[in-house]
């Protein structure tokens, strides 16, 4: 398993969480706003609008929503002033 933390330099890194061992980081355009959601493929973090990263820290798709959201397997649902988004990463 790995923990997957965002830090205030604007790197998002994983860790293998039994070891400690740094698995990989990638940079994000801003400071995250909250801990990293991990679903089952992908890690979502908000930053300014909601980003989704793939389990080797490559970007998947971004969207300016960052009301709220949850993470359930690797759909996630966006809360925006329009209403809920629903999003399919496949």
């Amino acid at each position: 398993e790995r923990a997957i933390v965002g830090s205030a330099d604007t790197s998002l890194l994983a860790f293998d969480a039994a070891t400690g061992a740094e698995g990989w980081v990638s940079s994000l355009p801003d400071i995250p706003e909250s801990s990293a959601v991990v679903g089952d493929l992908i890690v979502v973090v908000t930053l300014g609008g909601t980003a989704a990263y793939d389990q080797a820290g490559a970007l998947r798709w971004s969207r300016p929503e960052h009301e709220g959201m949850v993470v359930a397997g690797d759909r996630v649902a966006l809360l925006s002033a329009d209403g809920v988004h629903v999003i399919d990463p496949t």
